[in-house]
């Protein structure tokens, strides 16, 4: 996901850079001044910068969120994991199983999602069998 996330952030750098030198044009400074290879050149290397940045702070955004859900999934796999193994079901109910929701986005409908599964599906939460 990541990789297609810079691949369409530096093209679209390098594409705002390529678009640059005929916009100034448009605004009416000397071609003499924008159709150098200087200011080709620059504004090339600000759009892949600019793509650059843009690539870093969404990673650093997306990344620190699923990495958040992940770790807190982990958590969860491990404490269904030992109520199997001891038959313990004390320690995984859907408040101590659940993610927390904080945001109305993708990620937030994801833990959501989740939520909501170790609450209704099948038996009682975290897998114990509903009492007759």
């Amino acid at each position: 996901m990541f990789t297609d996330l810079a691949i369409w952030m530096i093209g679209f750098g390098l594409g705002i850079g390529h678009v640059f030198p005929p916009f100034f044009l448009l605004l009416g400074l000397p071609a003499e001044r924008v159709m150098t290879p200087l200011f080709y050149a620059s504004t090339m290397v600000a759009g892949l910068v600019v793509g650059a940045v843009n690539f870093e702070l969404s990673r650093l955004v997306v990344v620190r969120r699923l990495r958040l859900l992940a770790e807190h999934m982990g958590t969860v796999e491990h404490q269904l994991a030992e109520a199997v193994f001891t038959h313990d079901w004390s320690g995984c109910d859907p408040e101590s199983c659940a993610l927390p929701v904080v945001s109305n986005d993708e990620v937030g409908a994801s833990a959501g999602a989740f939520n909501r599964l170790i609450r209704d599906a099948g038996p009682e939460p975290c897998g114990r069998e509903r009492d007759a």
